[in-house]
């Protein structure tokens, strides 16, 4: 933000009242308010610039050969496009290899019997669960197996052995079944290829192979751990997206819930988990609807009538929470609910609003007492495009046979559902029948999930959860944030066929193979020192979701998931410059085109506003977009580049081998030098995980190791590793050198400062509260020096080691040349602890355009500094009160009240030093809304689509139980017999356990919805300084404030020259009353009056390039024809029981019985 002129700003206003000495004769003039705010301006600008060395930088890298250059952004996206297409396209490849293999280790396999696998091959794997376990005695336990492991940072320091995998198997499935057995055994050969995968691309991370068995096959081997609170391993590769994805083309579903009466009570509970399994299948490519029937039809979200939905987290959430009431009255009416699922799908086939490939109708039902021919004859035959699933609820459901033809004759399968512990098993099934023409075509479609983090994946999760707590125990982890340890990837899958020449035509899918592409590994080839600062790169999918993006915040609290991370649209991260979100400015261009991918790269311009520093500051500029549709994936790579500096970039390399000894001695090893540089964590200069062990895993030690190697005299030591470096460094830029170049180049001009400034400090400056100075580059190096024995934050290099992704750098920048940005950290006066001043300035480098008197400028570094606020607020003070005229007031005097603010309406100096970091808008709301009006500030309203808010308890009334003693023993009654029936019907132990793991199963996609906060849409009035305020005629009077008690209120604004300060003092003794709302506080924006059109809104996204969703050869298996059992009487009693509880509710209080917390629990 430049500001051309000083702006001084005078507001009286003035009420009748007969006043003994008027407060204006009092009042200081224009005159001195400027000279205040420009000397204090002045004297922070010159010893900043003498300690720092500001003023003689530019000079320093422009004498070193520093050029301004400027590159598009359209070359830039070509390039770093290119990068990324050609990495995806190495991890597209691994996974095909790994097919190819499996398939042909399938065709050449013959199946052994039990015997012959148990005595020849049993030891020949690694069962994940059982390795390295031991007993009281030190010995390993039965079955148990040793596997070296060692800790692997590439694998989040997780133990591994990267010469073998290791097994998983669901702990409902037995591990040495025969079909289990088999496919451990012809998967074996998957470790060569493993191997020679990671040989080939030491970038990849986990490679896996998930059998249709269940059974895991996991590269690199490590130990699985379970969750070490509940010991259960609830792990099941075949409910995994990637699997689901990687199996099937994308869906539509409609999905018809008999609520007729004889589905009361626990049959509907069993319906409720059936629907929540197939929900927990679906993905952000398909489509559902939820409708139950009786004698009409209906949908369970009424917003929702007569469409599909995309199955997108927050509707399945929705319509999760719908079947959660369902009730269940009278006959349910067949014809009209398979008429209204008939209809609506060829609705949306007209419409285009579905996926149009997969369509399917799910029957959940305890009978149907016809078959109902002339619908299906009506709407479905001939081609039978629409597949019919069924599910039958319960043990004692008789017209099974109806249901079962349904599924039969169209294309479906027919599964029995007794119990809660059969749900997952059963809706399972219905994955295995859609993939069919998939195999039977042979196509090996490459399924691309979206995001996710390493937290959210089980053979990870608890891993990195125990790793992180160590750590903590430690000191590790402190000042590490919330994101510890979280790693956001996405992963790559192809399906595995059934190629054998016996059972080709059935269409067995044998599994699905995949890896985790972590997106770091991506976003090394969008290098932020050649991006620029307060620019970034981001990536959408087909979706419009985001896979990446610097505004992606997944994390709330204390290092929470939040539920929806995953669903984040760009549209709801790139917020236009417009408070009419609905309206014609809020802009979906950006969003479509990039989506659309018409196969050439684009760009569009648009004015933005961007939030920081915990949403608490917001800047509006102008950004320019560049995109481009990665090849062969759904993906589309963009970056933004802020107008108009972006394009400009500071160039200047050293290449290693011309590094001698005394420069590399000065740059790095000098008393003053000697660890006080380090470098930005994550950032590529010349690391490669295949180099050798001997390469430090320390970032400082790293560069002094590749920069060692580049100048090594002995020339076939500096190949060996440097093209390997080199190697790397072409996936990153065009020139192999350049990152470390560009540090080299920074090193050697920056060597000095450490020195420099303790001279500084200790000859001159030693009094003035310095604590840490420090210089950050664009090449990711950080120099400091340490004035003060104990810093206030001791943690401040190494919290901000990013450098120009860092808020210190990026409000530098945007402040621009000449200019200081001093800040506190919020609210930090509440805690009446001493703080520091952060102070931060850009180092701008100068050169000549291509046109006569042309200048290209852009920055090469911010050098900042740390000072006890102390200091400066007693500098200011001084300043102020040292007045000469006798007869005006100054910050001393009781009646006049004095603040420096920021550009964000933040107190940086107060008389009250409690007020230290406040939003000036808490302390003086009537003073900060007059700053508005008058133009000083500017208010925008600014909206975070990824909030969260406090979820509000419903108090019940503890005194119904008191008055009513009876309810408390009808309610215990109710809850003994729901679990004795629960247990006669689930008949045994472990489908009573199973049940709960089947819950665990469809609900893991849930994340914390059940947590004490809930995703929401949030807003919050932001401030910034108006750069564009004019500078106020000396005799110019505003009569703004209105409503003050019975005076006269007198205002002025100064801004502090060179700064982004401003100062403000007021009249303490006339006191006005708060006027408008100015707070910060975030608030919930409600969707109460418009809550369907809020839902329905659909906005533009990129169907699935590639649809199999049947084959004329189809053949195969329809379903389990098995005639329900028949139940005891013991069983049926205790089901009327349940009846009965279930269907006189208004014997009992409304509150939450006992038995209904313990099945919401299984659920």
């Amino acid at each position: 933000m430049h500001f051309t002129s000083l702006f001084t700003c005078f507001v009286l206003v003035a009420l009748s009242r007969p006043a003994a000495p008027d407060a204006s004769d009092l009042w200081p003039d224009d005159k001195l308010f400027d000279e205040w705010a420009t000397e204090f301006g002045t004297v922070i600008q010159l010893w900043f610039n003498e300690i720092t060395d500001l003023n003689n930088l530019p000079k320093r890298y422009e004498s070193a050969g520093a050029t301004v250059n400027k590159e598009s952004g359209a070359d830039m996206i070509g390039r770093m496009g290119s990068q990324m297409e050609l990495m995806l396209t190495f991890k597209r490849e691994a996974v095909r290899r790994l097919v190819d293999t499996a398939e042909q280790a399938y065709i050449e396999h013959k199946d052994l019997e039990k015997h012959d696998l148990l005595e020849n091959h049993y030891h020949t794997f690694y069962y994940a669960k059982l390795i390295n376990k031991y007993d009281k005695h030190g010995q390993l336990e039965n079955d148990s197996n040793y596997l070296l492991l060692n800790p692997h940072e590439h694998f989040d320091n997780i133990p591994v052995n990267i010469n073998l995998s290791t097994i998983h198997v669901p702990t409902n499935v037995y591990h040495k079944a025969p079909d289990v057995m088999n496919t451990i055994k012809w998967s074996e050969k998957l470790d060569e290829v493993f191997r020679a995968n990671y040989k080939d691309d030491p970038t990849l991370t986990w490679q896996y192979f998930g059998s249709n068995t269940g059974m895991f096959r996991n590269y690199p081997g490590m130990k699985w751990m379970a969750d070490r609170e509940t010991n259960l391993d609830l792990f099941d590769c075949r409910t995994r997206g990637w699997y689901i994805q990687g199996a099937t083309s994308p869906k539509d579903l409609v999905i018809l819930v008999d609520a007729s009466g004889s589905m009361t009570g626990l049959r509907m509970e069993i319906a409720k988990q059936t629907v929540e399994s197939i929900l927990a299948t679906l993905s952000d490519d398909d489509y559902f609807n939820i409708l139950k029937f009786s004698t009409e039809v209906e949908y369970i979200e009424p917003c929702f009538n007569g469409t599909l939905v995309q199955a997108n987290l927050n509707n399945r959430k929705r319509l999760r929470d719908k079947i959660e009431n369902m009730s269940t009255q009278e006959i349910a009416d067949y014809p009209k609910a398979l008429t209204e699922a008939f209809e609506l799908l060829r609705a949306v086939n007209t419409s285009g609003n579905a996926t149009g490939c997969n369509q399917a109708i799910m029957i959940i039902t305890d009978g149907a007492p016809q078959k109902y021919e002339s619908i299906f004859l009506k709407y479905n035959w001939p081609q039978k495009r629409v597949r019919v699933f069924s599910y039958l609820i319960g043990r004692d459901a008789s017209e099974y046979k109806q249901v079962m033809w349904m599924a039969c004759t169209n294309n479906g399968y027919y599964s029995p559902v007794s119990t809660l512990a059969d749900v997952q098993e059963h809706v399972e099934t219905y994955i295995n029948v859609l993939s069919r023409p998939l195999v039977l075509m042979g196509q090996h479609v490459t399924v691309w999930t979206g995001v996710y983090h390493d937290k959210a994946e089980p053979k990870t999760e608890f891993w990195i959860q125990f790793l992180n707590e160590n750590k903590t125990k430690s000191g590790e982890n402190e000042g590490e944030g919330n994101t510890e340890g979280l790693r956001m990837m996405t992963s790559v899958a192809q399906p595995v066929f059934d190629r054998k020449n016996s059972t080709m035509a059935l269409g067995n899918l044998l599994g699905v193979m995949g890896t985790d592409v972590p997106l770091k590994e991506l976003t090394k080839l969008t290098p932020p020192s050649e991006i620029g600062p307060n620019g970034y790169s981001f990536a959408i999918t087909n979706n419009g979701y985001v896979l990446f993006h610097p505004d992606l915040r997944p994390i709330y609290g204390n290092g929470k998931t939040k539920p929806n991370y995953n669903s984040v649209d760009l549209a709801e991260v790139e917020i236009p410059d417009s408070d009419n979100l609905h309206g014609p400015h809020y802009s979906m261009k950006l969003r479509n085109e990039m989506i659309t991918r018409s196969g050439k790269d684009g760009n569009l311009t648009m004015r933005v506003r961007v939030h920081f520093d915990n949403m608490k500051r917001v800047i509006v500029r102008t950004n320019s977009y560049f995109y481009r549709g990665l090849k062969d994936t759904p993906f589309t790579l963009g970056i933004t580049l802020p107008m108009p500096y972006g394009v400009n970039h500071v160039m200047g390399i050293i290449e290693p081998r011309l590094v001698t000894d005394e420069m590399y001695h000065d740059m790095f090893l000098t008393k003053e030098n000697n660890n006080t540089w380090r470098v930005a964590n994550g950032w590529v200069y010349c690391r490669h995980g295949n180099v050798g062990d001997e390469v430090p895993q320390n970032n400082e030690e790293a560069i002094l190791f590749f920069v060692n190697i580049g100048r090594h005299k002995n020339e076939s030591m500096r190949v060996k590793y440097m093209s390997k470096c080199v190697k790397d460094m072409k996936l990153i830029e065009g020139s192999p050198l350049v990152p470390i170049g560009k540090l080299l180049f920074d090193a050697n001009i920056t060597k000095y400062l450490p020195a420099h400034w303790q001279s500084k400090i200790d000859s001159t400056f030693g009094d003035y509260g310095v604590e840490l100075v420090w210089i950050g580059t664009r090449s990711g190096l950080t120099r400091f020096y340490q004035a003060a024995e104990n810093l206030t934050e001791p943690m401040y290099i190494e919290r901000n080691k990013q450098t120009v992704q860092e808020v210190y750098y990026l409000r530098a920048v945007d402040q621009g040349k000449d200019h200081i940005v001093l800040s506190v950290p919020f609210d930090v006066g509440a805690e009446k602890n001493e703080t520091v001043v952060t102070m931060s300035s850009p180092v701008v480098i100068t050169s000549k355009g291509e046109k006569e008197k042309e200048y290209k400028e852009s920055t090469a570094a911010v050098v900042g500094m740390q000072v006890k606020h102390s200091f400066i607020a007693d500098a200011f003070f001084n300043i102020i009160n040292k007045t000469q005229d006798s007869l005006a007031w100054s910050c001393a005097d009781d009646d006049m009240e004095c603040y420096v603010l920021d550009n964000n309406g933040f107190i940086i100096i107060s008389e009250t030093y409690e007020d230290t970091g406040a939003f000036f808008g808490d302390v003086q709301p009537r003073l900060m809304d007059h700053l508005v009006i008058q133009g000083i500030y500017v208010r925008v309203q600014m909206y975070d689509f990824q909030g969260m808010c406090d979820k509000v308890e419903n108090i019940t009334d503890s005194a119904t139980h008191i008055l009513t003693p009876l309810s408390f023993i009808a309610t215990t009654f109710t809850w003994f017999w729901k679990e004795v029936a629960l247990f006669l019907i689930q008949f045994n132990l472990f489908n009573l356990w199973a049940a709960d793991r089947s819950s665990y199963s469809a609900n893991a996609f849930w994340g914390d919805w059940q947590d004490d906060a809930y995703p929401c849409d949030q807003q919050m009035a932001l401030y910034y300084l108006n750069e564009k305020a004019p500078k106020i005629e000396t005799d110019k009077i505003y009569r703004g404030i209105s409503g003050c008690i019975d005076c006269d209120k007198t205002v002025t604004a100064a801004h502090i020259t060179s700064t982004n300060l401003v100062m403000v003092a007021h009249d303490v003794s006339c006191y006005c009353p708060a006027g408008q709302d100015v707070s910060i506080t975030p608030k919930e924006i409600k969707h109460d009056d418009d809550m369907c059109e809020y839902l329905r809104k659909e906005i533009y996204r990129k169907k699935p390039d590639t649809c199999v969703s049947h084959n004329p050869n189809e053949e195969g298996h329809c379903g389990r024809g098995a005639i329900p059992s028949q139940p005891s009487l013991i069983l049926l009693l205790s089901c009327v029981v349940l009846n009965l509880v279930v269907c006189v509710p208004s014997l009992w209080q409304p509150e939450t019985l006992p038995w209904q917390l313990a099945l919401s629990s299984r659920r």
